[in-house]
């Protein structure tokens, strides 16, 4: 007997199924943990790609301090051509290495996966991989600090994720005789830029992010 109202009871329930209002509450509360998913998801994949950026910025910046090691000891080097600069540290040959060591080392950019520099982004027209003078301070071993942006003159190598060569120096190493500084200092930086109209480059701004100095 009490088989056959269990049984009974069961077929009830079956029967009855799920109301609107707990199919709506299930689907509500599957799309909020999808959503959950997806924002926690897109979060890894853009830490990722920071950190790919931040690692090839640095071992550029490693390649290049080689580099001028090497040629001041004359041993074997990756750029045939001595590492010079000329007035405010723009030089064709710093350009050039940066490019040669950049594809001998297959460095890609993670948000677009091809060579840096192959989309480059000159919003002054100085060139690729020219050296391009900072404006701002704050930069602190080697790193810029937490939560500002240093604005750029010059290339930076793609869009987003972005390789630029940045030097700082200060105005009283300013040497009116030579047109140079006296004295500054070279990083490699992450950068990125923001265009304010897609098509007026005059409206591009690029920002560096992190730094990594190149050890001269």
């Amino acid at each position: 007997m009490n088989n056959k109202k269990i049984k009974k009871n069961f077929i009830f329930i079956l029967q009855k199924g799920f109301s609107l209002i707990e199919l709506l509450v299930v689907v509500a509360i599957i799309g909020i943990l999808a959503g959950i998913g997806i924002i926690g998801y897109d979060s890894y994949v853009e830490y990722t790609r920071r950190a790919a950026n931040e690692a090839n910025a640095k071992l550029l910046a490693n390649l290049l301090s080689a580099e001028l090691t090497a040629q001041r000891g004359r041993l074997k080097s990756n750029c045939p051509q001595t590492l010079g600069r000329g007035s405010n540290a723009t030089d064709q040959t710093w350009a050039n290495c940066i490019d040669t060591l950049i594809r001998n080392n297959g460095m890609i950019n993670p948000y677009n996966n091809k060579i840096y520099g192959t989309n480059f982004v000159d919003p002054m027209t100085l060139g690729k991989w020219t050296f391009t003078m900072l404006f701002g301070d704050g930069i602190s071993n080697n790193a810029y600090t937490a939560g500002e942006d240093y604005l750029i003159c010059g290339s930076c190598s793609d869009d987003v994720g972005g390789i630029a060569s940045v030097y700082t120096a200060s105005w009283d190493d300013w040497n009116e005789s030579s047109g140079r500084f006296n004295k500054y200092k070279s990083y490699i930086a992450t950068c990125s830029v923001t265009k304010l109209d897609e098509q007026d480059p005059w409206l591009w701004s690029a920002y560096a992010h992190k730094f990594f100095s190149i050890q001269e």
